[in-house]
């Protein structure tokens, strides 16, 4: 019998990564009777949009009152700086924006907490971000406000924030996709629902073959804060198995699996770790006895500790600052000194600081103004070189599915309509349907995945969010489904 297990080390993202999605269909957002601009972004950055693209792009853009410029990402307002109040040519739009994170992923799976983590997208890192025009409406842009510096002798400084390193891994290098639950019956069935830890994860180790990662936690604040380490393991097999779990060379915790049950067992804990004992680089190893399988997948691992505002040298830095009252004022220190002044973006509230101390001297100290709950910020140098620019911007129109309703809906892609003699061999099928009795429409996939998926291609979201959607506003309701295409599994 083939025994497979599967390690996970999890802890909820404190660094606030991941931009939850809104609404229940996913086209709660859109304005039917508006035309939406479509970018992608396939990192995490800042993102400046030229007169050149945004000219070439919208139609009589001189007419256009700035103000009225509004982007959606994931279902909901985002915040946008625009450089002038009115338009020519030294026009532009700059906004912070990340690539395709794994929050969009979460709704697939079949009950809340299976899916190990949101740092990877099981289908694409591309996200996708939708500009348009909202004349008259309460549009999210950033207003830019000063570094209020004159307050530092009132305001106790803020000396870290919560940080998680995460640990995971992409389809590539011989990594393994772990499908959820399995079920014997002479070979390994899955369930067709996202299941109990299905993600990308390590290649197979166990045995003689222990595995071992190392953790970072640069800059880590040792005035006594408690680190902690959250660790969940899977494991497929009807043997025992003592599964030791080490950080930085001392023993942490042993998963017991007696597994007389057979298929998926889990555990899961999550401890402290000493105060002011990470290293600069850290080491997990995991490892079973001698003898036992080489099944085993580590699919996730994270530290979450506090750290000081020691950004690492990068030209841009993104974190959660947690709740707190008043101004909040801190020093970052080991960021880029160029001749240009540091930006900071409040991405959750909409504003931008810029930095008021010599360009050539660190550290940099920021004052920002009082907020309710934690707030995402993101650091840049002043330098073009810290943003990326965007070269293509697509026009979309969206379809309203409320004018298209039937009772037999065939999804389909129109670069497969066609035979080689040319004949819509899919048309036909639905002219069939419909001279049968049966109303039969089709619709194209990539509608749906701009639609119901926010953008994210080949997500099986947008056909469930589509069906649900019909069902719930057609007066007709929808009684067949046909898809024609090619089901791929993501390994």
């Amino acid at each position: 019998m083939r025994k497979i297990y599967t390690l996970i080390l999890a802890i909820c993202l404190a660094c606030g990564a991941i931009a939850q999605h809104v609404g229940t269909y996913g086209n709660e957002w859109i304005d039917y009777s508006k035309v939406y601009y479509k970018i992608k972004v396939p990192a995490d950055s800042v993102y400046h949009i030229p007169y050149t693209v945004l000219n070439n792009t919208i139609p009589n853009l001189s007419s256009v009152n700035p103000a009225d410029f509004a982007m959606y990402h994931n279902g909901a307002l985002w915040p946008i700086y625009t450089s002038a109040a009115t338009i020519d040519s030294t026009f532009y739009i700059d906004f912070y924006a990340k690539r395709n994170y794994g929050d969009v992923d979460s709704v697939l799976y079949d009950r809340p907490g299976q899916q190990p983590h949101q740092m990877l997208n099981l289908f694409t890192d591309t996200a996708i971000y939708y500009l348009t025009l909202r004349p008259g409406a309460n549009n999210f842009h950033y207003q830019v406000v000063p570094n209020d510096t004159a307050a530092i002798p009132s305001l106790t400084e803020d000396l870290y924030h919560w940080f998680v390193f995460p640990y995971y891994f992409a389809p590539c290098c011989n990594n393994k996709y772990t499908k959820g639950a399995s079920f014997y019956t002479g070979d390994y069935l899955y369930k067709a629902l996202y299941d109990d830890g299905e993600c990308w994860g390590s290649n197979y180790w166990g045995g003689t073959t222990p595995f071992s990662y190392a953790m970072d936690a640069r800059g880590a604040y040792l005035g006594g804060m408690i680190d902690t380490v959250t660790v969940k393991l899977y494991t497929r097999t009807w043997a025992p198995h003592n599964i030791a779990v080490t950080f930085n060379g001392t023993p942490f915790y042993t998963f017991n699996f007696d597994n007389s049950g057979g298929g998926l067992c889990y555990q899961q804990i999550s401890l402290p770790y000493p105060a002011g004992s990470l290293n600069t680089s850290n080491t997990m190893s995991l490892s079973d006895p001698p003898g036992s399988t080489t099944g085993n997948v580590l699919a996730y691992g994270e530290i979450k500790y506090a750290r000081k505002y020691d950004f690492d040298g990068r030209s841009g830095f993104r974190w959660r600052m947690q709740a707190g009252n008043g101004e909040r004022y801190f020093r970052v220190s080991n960021f880029p000194v160029t001749t240009a002044q540091p930006l900071l973006y409040d991405i959750t509230n909409g504003y931008i600081i810029r930095s008021t101390d010599p360009p050539a001297t660190l550290p940099k100290k920021f004052v920002i103004p009082a907020a309710a709950g934690d707030r995402e910020l993101y650091l840049r140098t002043g330098l073009a070189a810290s943003y990326r620019t965007v070269t293509r911007m697509d026009s979309i129109t969206f379809q309203n599915y409320n004018a298209t309703p039937a009772r037999y809906i065939i999804i389909t892609h129109n670069s497969i309509r066609k035979d080689s003699t040319g004949l819509d061999v899919v048309q036909s099928y639905a002219d069939y349907r419909t001279s049968n009795g049966i109303n039969a429409a089709i619709y194209d996939i990539d509608q749906l995945y701009e639609q119901f998926a926010y953008g994210v291609r080949k997500s099986p979201l947008a056909i469930r969010n589509f069906i649900e959607y019909a069902y719930d506003h057609w007066s007709q309701k929808p009684e067949y489904l046909f898809v024609i295409g090619k089901g791929r599994t993501p390994d």
